[in-house]
């Protein structure tokens, strides 16, 4: 989950609007672990006001068959160095 969280933030900081499935798309999970549990990383920065949605996307992996992903961008850029 760190790992995922610390991939997000580095990709945010880039500056362009991202889908966490972007972040986590690279990170094995072992069988049986829901992948929905990483939604937790967006809502938790969101909350400490450091994310802000951008928009929408669909989806570019075929197991979420083109589901609307949540776009999101850093709400300012020196909130992250304040972590």
């Amino acid at each position: 989950m760190a790992r995922a969280e610390a991939i997000f933030r580095r990709m945010l900081r880039k500056g362009m609007p991202i889908a966490l499935e972007d972040a986590v798309k690279g990170i094995k999970t072992p069988e049986g672990v829901d992948r929905r549990c990483f939604g937790y990383i967006p809502v938790k920065l969101r909350r400490d006001g450091l994310i802000t949605e951008a928009g929408f996307r669909l989806s570019v992996l075929s197991r979420a068959h083109q589901c609307p992903k949540r776009l999101w961008v850093l709400t300012d850029s020196t909130s992250e160095g304040k972590q």
